[in-house]
């Protein structure tokens, strides 16, 4: 269905892609409403105590601490990286047991970072090598194999250093900061290049660090009341209407990461026949494939199947487990993280460091998406 605020493109793959380019209503009425959104939205998270972050001066915090600092790049300090010498699978199994969406692959025989492993090269892979009729027909068992079989020729078990040699599709480039440069260095070259994440070497070019939006935004969250930024609306900041790629809730999972994969996006919204946001669906989704081999055969189904799955196994680590725990007995989906306009920065800031998300939709008065804010999005408003 083709809606009057929205504009179908016809890609390739032959699939209608959704971009909404105008709300639905006028954006100033926003301003002058308090409303709350009707829907499942949930409370806002009180502000997490300081961990001793110069106070009212986000450049002091950025250039105060250096990127070797053991805060990163998690909780418990680990770096995970993996050889060159592994395969495929090994790789697709640490993402899984650490939650992450990507992972540095080192040299095998120095340990020198070569480049980035993301879950975009591995839907690249699915993409290239089959169709949306594979998965339909009896590729269940093929499939299997590839996760059981250590003889069989297939992606999964090829080595790193292999795909690396071939070039068949693009890898990710490696950006580095020295061990000693602050955290605003590795912040501009993520800026620069639309990077995620920045690996830290020390002076003899060895791994020992890695520096990500997600956590950077984690220790800003911190005193964002003590940076007038994050004190402006959406409006003011004009972050709260800009075009997005949308899929509809009847098109396929196969569908969905193809537009993902065609387009170089990380996610994308969910949408009803009416333009209604229902849920969010994002490459790092795919791990429910790794969570349970069987789960291949739902790439055939619908976007509604394959995110009903992943509401249904919570403790899969394919989400948060606080942001999967959270459900609403009237969707079939996930929760997915919408705000106002009139909402502030550091609001959509707590909510995408409480629930350990990369993005938040816009939304107007009847839950049409009219925007999305990412990590990106934010880093590049704080350091205007």
């Amino acid at each position: 269905m083709i809606m009057e605020d929205a504009q179908p493109i016809q890609d390739s793959s032959s699939q209608e892609v959704f971009v909404f380019k105008k709300p639905l209503v006028d954006t100033e009425e926003y301003l002058k409403s308090t409303t709350s959104l009707k829907e499942e939205q949930p409370i806002v998270p009180s502000q997490p105590p300081e961990q001793g972050v110069p106070p009212n001066k986000l450049t002091e915090f950025l250039t105060s601490f250096q990127c070797k600092s053991p805060m990163f790049p998690n909780d418990f300090g680990t770096v995970v990286r993996i050889s060159s010498n592994e395969t495929i699978r090994d790789a697709f199994k640490k993402m899984l047991s650490y939650q992450i969406m990507a992972i540095p692959v080192v040299n095998s025989e120095n340990g020198k970072p070569v480049y980035i492993l993301s879950m975009m090269n591995i839907i690249e892979f699915l993409m290239k090598h089959y169709s949306l009729g594979d998965f339909k027909a009896n590729l269940l068992n093929s499939i299997k194999n590839m996760f059981a079989s250590n003889k069989t020729e297939t992606f999964l078990n090829t080595k790193l250093s292999e795909i690396e040699a071939n070039g068949n599709f693009v890898i990710d480039p490696v950006y580095t900061v020295t061990e000693d440069a602050f955290l605003l260095e590795a912040v501009d070259l993520m800026l620069k290049y639309s990077a995620h994440r920045v690996v830290v070497l020390n002076q003899h070019d060895d791994l020992i660090n890695v520096i990500t939006q997600s956590r950077l935004i984690q220790f800003i969250s911190n005193f964002v009341d003590s940076i007038p930024t994050c004190k402006k609306s959406l409006f003011e900041l004009k972050l709260h209407n800009r075009p997005l790629i949308c899929v509809l809730e009847n098109q396929t999972a196969y569908e969905a990461f193809k537009i993902m994969q065609e387009r170089q996006l990380t996610g994308i919204a969910v949408i009803n026949s009416s333009g209604t946001l229902l849920g969010n669906i994002s490459i790092s989704d795919l791990k429910l494939i790794g969570y349970q081999s069987t789960y291949w055969n739902l790439l055939s189904k619908t976007v509604t199947e394959y995110l009903q799955a992943i509401r249904e196994n919570p403790d899969s680590r394919i989400r948060s487990h606080a942001f999967a725990m959270l459900e609403d007995s009237s969707s079939k989906y996930p929760l997915v993280l919408k705000c106002r306009p009139h909402h502030t920065l550091g609001f959509v800031i707590r909510m995408l460091v409480y629930y350990k998300v990369h993005r938040i939709y816009v939304v107007d008065d009847y839950g049409v998406p009219t925007g999305i804010i990412t990590l990106t999005d934010v880093l590049r408003e704080l350091v205007k």
